[in-house]
């Protein structure tokens, strides 16, 4: 089971991943995902509740940060547990996404 749940704040929105961001999750979370950044400035992730991110949802991620950045825009991480931010470290992700 995944869902996202959508907090706004003028144009700053926080989106909160939960349940697992796998190959199975990781084109609806795209979907939600690209849809939302069109129309904010500022797109934070929060993983507090994420219990799994397998690489398709990486690759997503990665996508997301591209665009946000190239159009200008704030793209950041939040509440990532020790074991995503292993996994960061590993693909060497943590290098340019800013994770707070």
């Amino acid at each position: 089971m995944f869902s996202i749940d959508k907090k706004a704040n003028g144009d700053s929105v926080i989106l909160s991943l939960i349940g697992k961001l796998n190959s199975v999750t990781s084109n609806e979370f795209k979907e939600q995902a690209f849809s939302i950044a069109t129309d904010c400035k500022e797109l934070c992730l929060d993983f507090l509740q994420l219990q799994y991110v397998a690489s398709a949802g990486l690759r997503v991620i990665l996508e997301l940060h591209k665009t946000m950045t190239a159009e200008g825009k704030s793209f950041s991480l939040i509440n990532v547990d020790d074991g995503t931010m292993e996994i960061l470290k590993d693909t060497g992700l943590t290098r340019f996404l800013v994770i707070k």
